[in-house]
């Protein structure tokens, strides 16, 4: 494990440098690199996860899923659970954990095998609120509050999934099918609306034992910028996820988060190495990434509405975009949209209608700004 981060402090430094003449290749880039990753917590009463993949060369790009391991989960005084593989690195599972026993994964992968060590179940507390401020200006503030009126929790970790709703550019009445312009059946075949749906990627992780009561108000999640994202343009949802730790799950946490969020240049703290709570069974020297909790999640949904936020914005989310018009002739029409490079969008004239306009797709298909026009079964 050493070795592995004085590849990643070697691979910042190189950087540092990068405005050298003669550009630098050092070894450590095509160093040995085959660590086993493990990610996930065993959750009770939820779906539990468990991402296994290995690490790469510093410069590949991506993730390496293992997906021929044997992974289950075992508990102090009770027979072993398998997960089910479900491909791409992933081992499911739906558990229900005793808390009075601790419980560790097995994992049986490329002829090795590794254990976590035995964990206790810690039961996050419910999440007090969920709420926002307005904070400079034209940005909001999504944040978190949290409590364990007990004192036992001290140690927190959160992540979550946003939602929200946007709309294309146009509203396109009109489609090309079978080599005509056609009208859509309204409302079934509109594609302005859509829903996007976004998992956090930051660590999120906080800690009450230097204050008097345990309790966390208003740790910030998320800071949105209205000029520059279209999240609160109509409606948003934020469902935020609410963990409790181990002080020395939380370390790991802390240190991965410092890791990850304060490398830049060479006066920068470097890497330090992460605690585990993993090994590998059948080679002591081998290094495994990852640290296993357990335990009850308990989560809370916000939701945000334009009208809610207490000053207006109207922002323009597609300055490229314009209509043009085209003559209703069928040749002319087929010829124009038949390459899928312009969507016709309504009709217009003075007595009946003689001209279609029409805008890019980018402008008119709102899925094509990553969301879908399926509806969350919350919305």
């Amino acid at each position: 494990m050493k070795d592995y981060w004085k590849y990643i402090s070697l691979f910042m430094i190189s950087l540092t440098f990068s405005g050298c003449v003669e550009e630098y290749k050092p070894d450590v880039v095509n160093a040995p690199n085959n660590f086993l990753v493990v990610e996930g917590t065993l959750l009770d009463g939820d779906s539990t996860v468990i991402l296994i993949s290995r690490t790469s060369s510093l410069d590949s790009l991506g993730i390496r899923p293992v997906n021929n391991a044997s992974v289950t989960v075992e508990g102090s005084s009770s027979p072993p659970f398998a997960l089910e593989n479900s491909g791409n690195g992933m081992y499911k599972a739906l558990l229900s954990l005793d808390a009075g026993q601790d419980y560790r994964l097995k994992i049986e992968a490329d002829n090795q095998v590794y254990y976590s060590e035995f964990v206790p179940v810690k039961n996050a507390p419910e999440i007090s609120n969920v709420g926002w401020d307005v904070v400079s200006g034209n940005a909001v503030q999504i944040n978190v509050s949290s409590g364990d009126p007990e004192n036992n929790t001290l140690y927190y970790r959160w992540d979550f999934t946003e939602t929200w709703e946007y709309r294309s550019a146009y509203t396109s009445v009109l489609k090309f099918e079978d080599n005509e312009v056609k009208p859509r059946d309204l409302p079934e075949e509109l594609i302005n609306t859509c829903y996007r749906t976004r998992e956090s990627t930051d660590i999120y992780a906080a800690s009450s034992t230097q204050l008097n009561q345990d309790v966390i108000s208003k740790y910030p999640l998320q800071l949105i910028r209205l000029e520059d994202d279209n999240r609160l343009d109509r409606r948003y949802s934020i469902l935020v996820r609410q963990y409790a730790l181990t002080r020395e799950a939380y370390e790991f946490w802390d240190i991965l988060k410092s890791n990850t969020e304060n490398l830049g240049t060479l006066f920068d703290p470097q890497p330090s190495q992460l605690p585990s709570n993993f090994y590998c069974d059948t080679d002591p020297e081998e290094p495994v990434i990852g640290y296993l909790s357990a335990g009850r999640v308990t989560q809370k949904r916000l939701f945000i509405a334009k009208d809610e936020i207490p000053f207006s914005f109207d922002f323009n989310r597609y300055p490229t975009c314009s209509l043009d018009s085209i003559v209703i002739d069928s040749t002319l029409n087929y010829n124009y949209f038949s390459n899928s490079f312009n969507i016709p969008v309504d009709a217009y004239g003075i007595f009946e209608p003689t001209h279609y306009l029409h805008a890019p797709p980018s402008c008119v298909d709102c899925r094509l700004a990553g969301g879908t026009l399926e509806k969350p079964t919350f919305w």
